[in-house]
């Protein structure tokens, strides 16, 4: 019997394999690449493994010094710079994981769309991918998506500074009965 992950189904498969499809290139953090290439280049063909495979893959790492997987390379100098290059280079550069280097990127402006996947799991603990630190950013929703397991897709583009209301109680409006 084949393994079956709990909470992926044949729409949500699908839509990651279209959304992976679209991929000019690939942007990733030091952790998530070595999880990467430590299983995608021995994966069995298809869609998904022949694309991330075969895709430029950039890393962003302070430790690694070399790359083995086909087509990555190290990201050297002003990490900024060279992501804002890479987006002029490639048109549709997505990131996978890598929360620390999605950190860096929002601090700097430099994520044009987020694709948050919502599963039904509570945790308790763990990484938290916007913890303190992160760059206030508001965000306007393009799309949502529920599928059968209970995982959400939620799409957000990037739509400026974050308008802030008030909502306290000032006293000359309360009211008593």
């Amino acid at each position: 019997m084949a393994y079956e992950p709990p909470l992926l189904d044949e729409e949500s498969l699908s839509l990651i394999t279209r959304d992976i499809g679209w991929m000019d290139a690939l942007l990733l953090g030091r952790k998530t690449y070595d999880i990467f290439a430590a299983y995608w280049p021995k994966a069995a063909t298809g869609k998904i493994a022949d694309k991330l495979n075969n895709a430029p893959k950039y890393v962003a790492s302070r430790s690694r010094r070399k790359l083995e997987w086909n087509n990555s390379t190290l990201i050297q100098g002003d990490l900024s710079k060279e992501v804002a290059r890479i987006k002029q280079e490639h048109g549709e550069v997505h990131v996978i994981g890598s929360g620390n280097l999605v950190q860096t990127l929002l601090r700097h402006d430099l994520v044009d769309r987020v694709n948050l996947w919502v599963y039904p799991l509570l945790l308790g603990t763990g990484k938290r991918l916007f913890g303190e630190g992160t760059m206030p950013a508001g965000l306007r929703l393009t799309s949502s998506q529920a599928f059968p397991k209970g995982a959400i897709l939620l799409a957000y583009e990037h739509a400026g500074k974050p308008k802030h209301g008030d909502l306290s109680v000032k006293a000359e409006q309360t009211t008593f009965l």
